[in-house]
């Protein structure tokens, strides 16, 4: 059944319960069929459940390797490498300054420190480890699988003794829900979705704590609730809708003292002013152009109209993977999601769901008063208000966030969802009207639910093994993503880069990678990163024509993309050896020019340079460039021997030239089996 049938279900009884009492309106009234045996409803028992319900879902995780983005945030991160010792650069620098250094494109954006800090204190255990095991995926997806269950006692614990603690059944359900839902994948079985997980551990943490000090307000219970909710907003921004979020829920669940509930909210508001304040000092602001690249900035260059009606259409497609997660995928960027407008019913559908839920809910919530039992109906409208809030910040209705859909967002909403699912259960399961079918129907039902979810859950964890699995299955799921064709295509690039020459299963691998790739810059001929990789497709086909073709495309849109000037230098250098064979020694001057400028740091480049200069006898030009190649690399033998060869070819094999004889020792001393350096030698002291 959809989200709205269940609403429509919802409002029908809260309707009939006006027509009888005005003192019960909004209310759904439940009268318990039967009692349960006492130990089924205990809080350890469920407790249990739900530990076991985490490992099931996600014990098949343990022994997964990195994937994804997961570099970002430990090995390819320089201050995680650096154990505790990073950790003051990681509170005071960008989150993502550790890996793409000051890469304008993400400088003062993003300030998610917390779950970097975690992997930079599990490197500092295996520093000393040899590699690989200086970096453990194994332990942190162990670890991630622990904070997860800790995630869902706090969501339990919340539900159950603050929340609405005469439905212990709705506290347990939820949180099973919650525990096996396939869209929470992304978030667990993902070592970079780690601050995702920790925030959602810490804005838990920070509501227990809340209802504790506005229950019985102390100083400590004030410092501890600080301090969690800091760790909410240093994990990710998603805690920043505390401030909303907490005072709702208290004035459902506990008091409509305005007073009190501002009192009990005031931690929240300090802590939010000192992390604002961190913030800025430390990490700044970025007031840069807003990006007219599709894949940062989805809705650049259209009409609001076109903006928004694809947003709420989005906000559906979130619905539909919540109570139909297939297929799903890492990545459903440009153009996996059309545009649409508000003439499109997809649009308009959602508009009337997510408005008709918002304005129920408010109205149910406006009879709501203290003192009486919670109903059923208001644990609906506050599951969509949570839903709603906790999804607002990464919708893009009022902030470009840079990515504008993805599963990972779903994770602190889709508690909301669960709650709302569980408590149709139980009110159907509970509902006298219904009959005694109802019982063994919601428990079959909601069984099943639950199954085919751990299944899929299960399932769907194998994709993540390692970034090779993931973007293979998932171009399969999102066909029409530039992004998930491109990474397929990379990682094929990258799988036939370590395979022998000319093998046959390297040219397998490259003839599967470049329909991807071409796939991906179809669909966006800007995306800079598909075209670089198709271009190293073509290199290592030694079809050098081609691979020029797609690396120049990359460079007109990423002209300053380090990898992408480094494989530029590579293919000029390459172009240049074979013209040198060619005996053309203009163009191999010419190629090998535009290899060292494109990359200044490439010594083998000088060296080749040098080379093609001392066979048309402009031997400074050829000593300069062999100079270079000996700066880049000094202890490199033979750019040693090549500058001392291009001083004897200038100056002549005497004993006079001293400078080719120091060159000639220098090569020695680092390669005492350099016979060629020295014969030259010995020639040059007879």
């Amino acid at each position: 059944m959809r989200l709205e049938n269940y609403i429509c279900l919802v409002m029908a009884k809260s309707s009939k319960s006006n027509k009888v009492s005005t003192s019960t309106a909004n209310q759904i009234q439940i009268t318990n069929k039967k009692a349960t045996p006492p130990i089924l409803s205990q809080w350890f028992v469920h407790a249990i459940i739900i530990v076991i319900a985490a490992i099931l879902a996600f014990g098949n995780t343990h022994d997964h390797e990195y994937a994804g983005d997961d570099q970002m945030y430990t090995y390819g991160n320089v201050y995680t490498r650096n154990g505790i010792k990073g950790i003051p650069d990681i509170l005071t620098k960008d989150s993502f300054h550790g890996f793409w250094g000051d890469s304008p494109d993400f400088a003062k954006r993003y300030f998610r420190p917390l779950a970097i800090v975690t992997f930079a204190i599990e490197r500092e255990i295996s520093k000393n480890a040899p590699p690989p095991l200086d970096f453990n995926p194994y332990r942190s997806h162990k670890i991630n699988i622990l904070f997860f269950a800790i995630t869902l006692l706090l969501i339990y614990r919340l539900q159950r003794k603050f929340l609405f603690p005469q439905y212990p059944y709705i506290a347990l359900i939820s949180t099973l829900l919650f525990a096996v839902h396939p869209i929470h994948c992304e978030v667990v079985a993902s070592l970079k979705g780690r601050d995702e997980l920790l925030s959602m551990l810490f804005v838990v943490l920070t509501l227990n704590l809340g209802f504790a000090y506005a229950l019985n307000p102390k100083w400590k219970t004030a410092i501890g609730l600080g301090v969690a909710y800091l760790l909410a907003l240093f994990s990710k921004e998603n805690g920043i809708m505390l401030l909303f979020l907490f005072p709702l829920t208290l004035w459902i669940f506990q008091t409509q003292n305005l007073k009190k509930i501002a009192f009990a909210a005031l931690p929240l508001l300090i802590t939010f002013i000192f992390y604002i304040g961190w913030r800025l000092y430390f990490i700044g602001f970025n007031p840069s152009v807003p990006s007219t690249d599709v894949l940062s900035n989805f809705y650049y260059g259209k009409p609001f109209w076109v903006k928004y009606a694809t947003i709420f259409s989005i906000l559906l497609f979130y619905l539909q993977l919540l109570f139909f997660p297939h297929p799903l995928s890492w990545d459903y960027s440009f153009a996996q999601m059309p545009f649409r407008d508000f003439t499109d019913p997809i649009a308009i559908i959602a508009v009337l769901i997510y408005v008709g839920s918002i304005f129920w809910a408010i109205k149910t919530l406006k009879d709501h008063k203290m003192g009486s039992s919670i109903s059923l109906d208001k644990i609906l409208a506050f599951s969509i208000l949570f839903f709603v809030g906790s999804l607002f910040i990464v919708s893009n209705l009022v902030i470009n966030i840079g990515g504008y859909i993805g599963e990972r967002f779903l994770f602190q909403a889709s508690l909301g969802f669960c709650i709302f699912l569980a408590t149709i259960f139980w009110y159907i399961y509970q509902n006298q009207k219904l009959g005694s079918f109802s019982t063994t129907a919601v428990i079959i039902t909601l069984a099943v639910t639950l199954i085919l979810a751990l299944q899929k859950t299960i399932s769907r964890n194998k994709d993540w093994f390692n970034g090779y699995t993931l973007v293979m299955r998932d171009v399969v799921a999102a066909p029409n993503s530039t992004k998930t064709n491109a990474a397929a295509g990379g990682q094929l690039v990258e799988k036939a880069n370590q395979m022998p020459a000319n093998s046959p299963e390297r040219e397998a691998l490259l003839n599967q990678a470049i329909p991807l790739l071409t796939r991906a810059i179809q669909i966006h001929p800007g995306y800079a990163q598909a075209a670089m990789e198709l271009g190293t497709a073509y290199f290592l086909k030694n079809n050098l024509d081609s691979a020029q073709k797609y690396y120049l495309q990359a460079y007109k849109y990423k002209p300053n993309y380090p990898t992408l000037l480094q494989n530029l230098c590579r293919l000029y250098n390459q172009k240049a050896i074979e013209y040198y064979n060619q005996k053309n020694l203009n163009l191999a001057i010419q190629s090998a020019e535009i290899a060292t400028n494109y990359d200044p740091k490439h010594a083998n480049a000088w060296s080749n340079l040098g080379v093609f200069y001392s066979a048309i006898g402009q031997y400074d030009k050829a000593i300069h460039a062999f100079s270079k190649a000996t700066e880049i690399e000094p202890q490199n033998a033979e750019y040693w021997y090549s500058l001392g060869w291009a001083y004897g070819l200038k100056e002549g094999e005497t004993a006079q030239n001293a400078k080719a004889i120091v060159a000639y020792q220098k090569a020695l001393q680092i390669n005492p089996n350099h016979t060629s350096a020295r014969a030259a030698l010995q020639r040059l002291q007879k």
